[in-house]
């Protein structure tokens, strides 16, 4: 796998003949190919979230049973389509090709013993002896681009100077800047990540955590790392603005609907439905009463009432027995 990536990055070099546009596009092209991976990821999780109830209430009516847990579950993510390991894929595939970029970066700066220079001059591995990136790279000891050499860290170059070091911390910040934004982007989604406090931790420590790496690594890869970064940041604003926008639209049209019309909105189980002040109930007759819900009892009248009289007409009251004068 070493030498494809290395040749598709000795193919961009020949498009853009710098060592850092080389890798911008390399990046770029990686990213492309993923986004329907990640699109595809995203849109497992927000089916995740939607049924979070479901799930939390299988998991509190077989607590004691883990085996019925399990069935229950797997059977529920089949009823509904989802793959609980959808929303980890875009990561699981760009770890490998993380490595293997590494790898072919390493392999590039790759330098062999000699006597005469100190440092030694680059021995490229991974790519072909006849592509321009190789008899750019054989002929040097760095690997210069945008005015630095992509071959050391930001470590290294602080170690010789600050005025040196200062192309490398810029780059260190960019990843650390645009690290930040991409965690509040998702957890801007989430509307209980704000009382989440794993959600706040991990928005502090994995700008800083990446700030860190890219502090020790060279700074070619610090270049693939900002790139990345970037593109998510688009990818990232493209998702919210049509997945979850979509997504939220059309949980605001099912709530204004059961608001504006609640006799078509379901009832709960063991609930009897009511109508809403104003209107008028159906009579026994099956068609519209004249009593409404909120009708006052009138004061002053009989409970009683006539056994083949609906209208709710109280019985004539008798009238008291005058006394026998004697």
């Amino acid at each position: 796998m070493f030498e494809p990536i290395a040749n598709v990055l000795a193919w961009f070099y020949d498009i853009w003949p710098s060592y850092a546009g080389s890798i911008i596009l390399l990046t770029l092209a990686i990213m492309t190919i993923l986004t329907p991976l990640t699109l595809r990821g995203t849109k497992s999780m927000m089916k995740m979230q939607r049924v979070q109830p479901e799930m939390k209430r299988l998991q509190a009516k077989y607590k004691d049973d883990r085996q019925k847990l399990n069935e229950e579950m797997m059977a529920f993510y089949k009823q509904e389509q989802i793959n609980p390991l959808g929303g980890c894929l875009p990561l699981l595939v760009q770890a490998p090709i993380f490595i293997i970029l590494f790898q072919v970066l390493r392999g590039l700066t790759r330098r062999e013993s000699c006597e005469n220079l100190d440092p030694c001059n680059f021995a490229p591995e991974y790519i072909s002896p006849d592509s321009n990136l190789y008899e750019a790279l054989s002929g040097t000891n760095e690997m210069i681009s945008f005015g630095f050499d992509l071959s050391r860290s930001a470590s290294e170059a602080l170690s010789a100077s600050f005025v040196t070091a200062l192309p490398y911390l810029a780059l260190v910040v960019i990843v650390l800047v645009t690290s930040y934004v991409q965690q509040k982007q998702i957890s801007g989604r989430n509307p209980n990540a704000a009382a989440n406090p794993q959600q706040q931790m991990l928005l502090r420590i994995m700008p800083a955590f990446m700030a860190v790496i890219s502090f020790t690594l060279q700074g070619a890869l610090v270049i693939y790392f900002a790139a990345s970064n970037i593109y998510r940041m688009g990818q990232q604003w493209f998702i919210t603005r049509s997945l979850y926008g979509d997504d939220e639209e059309g949980a605001t049209e099912t709530t204004a609907r059961e608001l504006l019309d609640p006799d078509d909105a379901p009832a709960a189980p063991g609930k009897a439905i009511t109508a809403p002040k104003g209107r008028a109930t159906p009579g026994r007759d099956g068609g519209n009463g004249a009593r409404s819900v909120n009708r006052p009892k009138s004061k002053g009248r009989n409970k009683r009432t006539t056994a083949g009289k609906s209208s709710g007409e109280s019985l004539p009251q008798p009238r008291p027995r005058k006394k026998k004068r004697k």
